[in-house]
C-alpha cells in the first residue's frame, strides 16, 4: 500500500470516527437533557412509612449543572462537526484527483479500497 492510499484510508477512518463521537455525544446530551426534569415537582402524594424506603440511586442533577453540561457537549458536537466538515472535504479532493488520474494502478488501487 502506497503513501497515498494510505493516508487516504486514514481519512476514512477518522471520518468513521467523527461519526460515532458525534452521534455518542448527541446520546449523552439527550441523557442529560432527560435528566433536567429530575428536579422538577412531582405532584401531592402521600408517604406511607410502612415500606422500606428505596430510591433509584441516581441524584437529580441541578439545573444550572444541566445547563452547563449541555453546553460543554453542544461545543464538543460543533467542533467534531467542524472537523468532520473539513475531513470530508479533503476526501472529496482525494477522490477528484484519483478519478481523473490517468495512472491505472492508482486507479485500481483506489477502487480496491
Amino acid at each position: 500500500m502506497n503513501i497515498a492510499t494510505q493516508s487516504y484510508n486514514e481519512i476514512c477512518i477518522e471520518i468513521k470516527t467523527l461519526n460515532e463521537r458525534i452521534a455518542e455525544l448527541r446520546r449523552e446530551r439527550k441523557f442529560i437533557f432527560s435528566r433536567m426534569y429530575d428536579n422538577g415537582p412531582k405532584g401531592v402524594g402521600v408517604v406511607d412509612y410502612s415500606t422500606e424506603r428505596v430510591t433509584g440511586g441516581q441524584v437529580a442533577m441541578q439545573l444550572d449543572q444541566v445547563a452547563y453540561r449541555l453546553n460543554e457537549i453542544d461545543k464538543k458536537i460543533d467542533q467534531f462537526v467542524s472537523f468532520l466538515e473539513i475531513k470530508r472535504d479533503v476526501r472529496d479532493r482525494i477522490d477528484k484527483i484519483i478519478q481523473s488520474s490517468e495512472d491505472l494502478d492508482m486507479r485500481v488501487t483506489y477502487m480496491r479500497l
